[in-house]
């Protein structure tokens, strides 16, 4: 008896001891919300004073809207009452950089940099595509 239980106590020890197997790369990209989620669709404001970005939502398949405003670096998503006075991406600015245009939402809008002032131009079904 005291001779298995050496043995056991042995293997247990072997085994406890055994280096632990690294994770492949395979194995840590299989579930993207474990490794966090990546930035997509990056874009500067019109007024160049923050980023835009969307995010995928852990454990979902929704994207949030952040911004990040430069002056403070405070990363915050952007609620669903603060999307509509949102730039959008590839903004188009006219010759003086007073004014730029872009889509969001499949409808064109114009800002006017110095004052903030936003104007939807278009509210259509078609999904417009370029300002």
């Amino acid at each position: 008896m005291p001779r298995f239980a050496a043995a056991s106590l042995l293997a247990l020890v072997c085994v406890l001891a055994a280096p632990a197997r690294a994770i492949t790369l395979d194995q840590a990209m299989a579930d993207p919300d474990w490794i966090g989620a990546p930035v997509e669709a990056p874009y500067w404001s019109v007024d160049g004073k923050s980023i835009y970005y969307n995010l995928k939502r852990k454990g979902s398949s929704v994207r949030d809207l952040h911004r990040v405003d430069l002056a403070g670096s405070t990363d915050v998503v952007v609620d669903p009452a603060a999307m509509a006075g949102a730039d959008g991406p590839r903004a188009v600015f006219d010759n003086a950089r007073t004014r730029a245009a872009f889509v969001r939402n499949g409808d064109v809008f114009l800002r006017e940099i110095g004052s903030g002032r936003l104007t939807q131009v278009t509210q259509t079904t078609e999904k417009e595509t370029s300002p």
